[in-house]
């Protein structure tokens, strides 16, 4: 038996989205997407007990200290975010002479938010439709 896998759940409008865009750019050349930045996030928790521990113990047993694992309610956690394009890794702004610069993001709702599209207008960085 397997642990099932994780997938984004993506709704109807989420996945039609994707498919337009897909089609849209299908066709792109190598110098075209030299043009995007892309980008991404992950949280890291900083805590103890993130690991999933296995044990070999008896039912009477399941809450013997040797037997349980530890865990923090609200655990200590970072936010990091990268960026990369064909010619660099790291920020998202570029001092290559005012190259246009498409900036492709995955449409998480964080990615509108008021202080992000000012640090891209900032950095003269427009979003890929």
């Amino acid at each position: 038996m397997a642990t099932a896998k994780h997938k984004p759940l993506l709704t109807n409008k989420q996945m039609k989205n994707r498919m337009v865009w897909a089609r849209a750019h299908k066709n792109w050349t190598l110098e075209e997407w030299g043009t995007v930045v892309w980008s991404d996030e992950s949280r890291f928790e900083v805590s103890i007990g993130d690991t999933r521990s296995r044990v070999i113990r008896t039912k009477s047993e399941a809450f013997n200290t040797d037997c349980l694992r530890t865990k923090v309610k609200f655990p200590v956690s970072i936010m990091v975010w990268g960026s990369m394009s064909s010619s660099s890794v790291g920020r998202p702004y570029f001092a290559d002479g005012g190259r246009k610069r498409g900036f492709q993001q995955d449409g998480a709702p964080c990615h509108s938010a008021r202080m992000v599209k000012v640090c891209m207008t900032e950095n003269g960085l427009e979003t890929l439709p």
